[in-house]
């Protein structure tokens, strides 16, 4: 049986939904209230969920991007991974942020979704 937590699907992209290192576009970056607090928030191209950025996470897209001025992330490839960190005295899951390796390119972003039914051939 499944657990109960996947039913309840979160807005946010966790530590715990990346089960490997995940290939993703950057679709766009937002300013989002989160937690209480105003952050930025980047999403990827077919991903449904969002990430979060801390300071850490924003020098990452920073060095892969080549700039530190977020509304010229949109476009830039990067890979996603969990790992651990160390917060309020404990080692907890997060996710941290790497340039890919050279000439790996992401796939396409996703133009039509549709069921199977919709589709046109």
């Amino acid at each position: 049986m499944s657990s109960y937590k996947d039913k309840f699907p979160s807005k946010w992209l966790r530590a715990a939904d990346l089960d490997k290192p995940r290939l993703v576009t950057i679709k766009k970056v937002a300013e989002e209230e989160v937690g209480g607090d105003v952050k930025l928030v980047a999403y990827f191209h077919g991903e449904e969920q969002g990430l979060g950025l801390n300071v850490t996470n924003c020098r990452s897209v920073e060095e892969v991007a080549g700039t530190d001025d977020v509304d010229r992330w949109k476009e830039t490839t990067i890979v996603i991974f969990q790992t651990e960190t160390d917060y309020q005295g404990k080692r907890v899951p997060c996710i941290r942020i790497r340039a890919p390796k050279p000439g790996t390119k992401a796939p396409e972003p996703e133009e039509f979704t549709a069921d199977d039914d919709d589709v046109p051939f």
